[in-house]
């Protein structure tokens, strides 16, 4: 597999696990449609708000999840002892390496290619 189609193998996983479970779980909470009842407390803040002070937490709390995965991901370019690797194929890549800037590549390009929640 070429650098490139590993970066986005690997970009994919972390939209559809990290991101957009997360930005899901939130609507789950807000309309009060999780599993388990989990996060109740919540529903019942949320259900309170008018539509745009719903619309601004989303807003925010995308924008955290977004944070989150760049400030992760950040922690392979910024210190030498932790490595993320890509092994298949026979071929050992390191992901920090095969980017130019693994912490910026889910906003540059992983959610507009991969999220099935926005678009």
């Amino acid at each position: 597999m070429e650098k490139n189609e590993v970066l986005d193998s690997f970009g994919k996983v972390v939209i559809e696990n990290v991101f957009d479970d997360n930005l899901i779980y939130l609507k789950q909470v807000m309309t009060g449609t999780t599993k388990w009842e989990t996060g109740k407390e919540y529903t019942e803040v949320f259900q309170k708000l008018n539509a745009k002070d719903r619309q601004l937490i989303e807003k925010f709390f995308l924008q955290y999840v977004k944070t989150n995965i760049f400030s992760f991901l950040s922690i392979f370019e910024d210190y030498e002892e932790f490595k993320i690797y890509y092994e298949g194929d026979g071929q050992k890549i390191n992901l920090a390496e095969a980017s130019e800037m693994l912490k910026a590549e889910p906003e540059n390009r992983w959610i507009e290619l991969f999220s099935k929640v926005v678009k």
